[in-house]
């Protein structure tokens, strides 16, 4: 549920279905990447990014969320922010 929630709210996919989910973000991050990601998104959903409240203020990546800017960067976000 938190890898859900952050792709979504970066706007990297635009459903809650596990499996739609995945199956979009498979298209999107290469396969030796994407077990990081996720573990990675996990943690950050715990700490900032949470269920109950995001908390925005202390995002790092509060100028690119789709969720606050309210744009849709799929391929732009991974290209330039996530797989350097």
């Amino acid at each position: 549920t938190h890898f859900i929630r952050l792709c979504n709210r970066l706007g990297l996919v635009n459903t809650t279905v596990p499996l739609k989910v995945e199956n979009e973000m498979r298209k999107l991050l290469p396969s030796d990447k994407s077990n990081d990601f996720c573990h990675r998104s996990v943690l950050f959903c715990r700490d900032v990014c949470t269920a109950r409240k995001a908390y925005c203020e202390n995002c790092v990546l509060e100028n690119i969320c789709a969720k606050k800017i309210n744009k849709n960067y799929n391929n732009y976000f991974l290209t330039k922010f996530l797989l350097q």
